[in-house]
């Protein structure tokens, strides 16, 4: 199976936008990991859109993560757009990343994961 990992300018040189598609799992982490990285250097946002994802791992949740948290400490902002697609919304499950409230880093209740359970509740 094959993946995407597209990282676009939403044109505003303030927002980069990341798409996510097909498998992504431990073999592209490094990848991903550059990607990320890249992103939160040049921009003050990053949207990171899943909905194409069909099979991934533990390691995309990690890397989103502690992308999250690098941005927060810089001031900056990550956030999922879109709907998680089954093959995420199985690992967020599986590895207890569903939640109501952020991890204890995270003052700004923007935590990746809790949209989750806002978009199961209604």
């Amino acid at each position: 199976m094959s993946h995407l990992i597209d990282l676009q300018n939403k044109g505003d040189g303030n927002t980069d936008r990341l798409i996510l598609s097909g498998e992504i799992t431990i073999s592209e982490a490094r990848e991903l990991k550059d990607v990320l990285l890249k992103a939160i250097d040049t921009v003050n946002d990053l949207h990171v859109n899943m909905e194409g994802v069909l099979e991934t791992d533990l390691s995309l949740l990690q890397l989103l993560c502690a992308t999250h948290r690098a941005a927060l400490k810089q001031g900056k902002r990550v956030k999922v757009e879109g709907k998680y697609p089954a093959a995420v919304m199985r690992v967020m499950t599986e590895a207890g990343y569903s939640r109501r409230e952020g991890c204890v880093a995270e003052a700004r209740k923007s935590c990746l994961w809790i949209k989750q359970e806002k978009d199961k509740d209604g």
